[in-house]
């Protein structure tokens, strides 16, 4: 410096802010313990599983009954879990929302409804929800009838397997009936005591 005085000068250091950033684990904290195998004396802490609602469940909750009966007649539910069909038409027959589910429906979803009917409706465990349903089925839709083959042939179809289930109920009755008749008669008689004590006829 020309006047030969030296000034000195010591910055000061800023102290670094916190950033709001938050750290993200590392790979090696996904990956720890993975390959521990427990020991006899530790003890296993399962995490509880979440029930997550099946999607008819769902739309039952939001009162949608005709998009819940939907879900039911779907592919994988309508053929591997009927019973599930049948108890969502019950339940929504407990409700006195039924007959709007079933009302309203185009060709196609009609035609899935009579098909799973005429699948099932001849099942004893099913019969009496199902024989409900189909007679909420022809007072709806009986005006349309004659205006699609598909379910004109499929009314017909659904028709006979009654008529038919309708004999055999009937045979049924009439054999119970002989059979309630035999036994009746076997009661009346009763067998007559053979007296020990007498002897070639003394």
């Amino acid at each position: 410096m020309t006047n030969g005085i030296l000034n000195i000068k010591h910055r000061k250091h800023e102290e670094k802010k916190p950033s709001g950033r938050r750290r993200r684990p590392t790979y090696r904290t996904f990956v720890k313990g993975r390959n521990y195998m427990p020991k006899q004396e530790d003890f296993l802490i399962t995490k509880p599983v979440r029930n997550h609602l099946k999607k008819y469940d769902q739309l039952l909750r939001s009162f949608q009954v005709s998009k819940a009966l939907d879900a039911v007649l779907q592919g994988p539910v309508r053929s591997n879990s009927p019973e599930v069909a049948v108890a969502v038409m019950q339940e929504l027959n407990r409700r006195g929302t039924l007959k709007n589910a079933l009302a309203g429906r185009d060709e196609k979803q009609l035609s899935v409804l009579l098909t799973f009917l005429i699948r099932h409706v001849t099942d004893a465990r099913f019969a009496p929800v199902l024989i409900n349903v189909a007679e909420m089925i022809i007072d709806i839709y009986m005006p349309v009838v004659g205006q699609s083959a598909v379910v004109d042939k499929q009314f017909l179809k659904l028709q006979n397997i009654v008529e038919k289930e309708i004999d055999y109920q009937e045979e049924l009755l009439e054999v119970l009936g002989m059979m309630d008749a035999l036994f009746a008669t076997m009661a009346r008689k009763k067998p007559v005591p053979l007296d020990e004590n007498k002897v070639d006829g003394l």
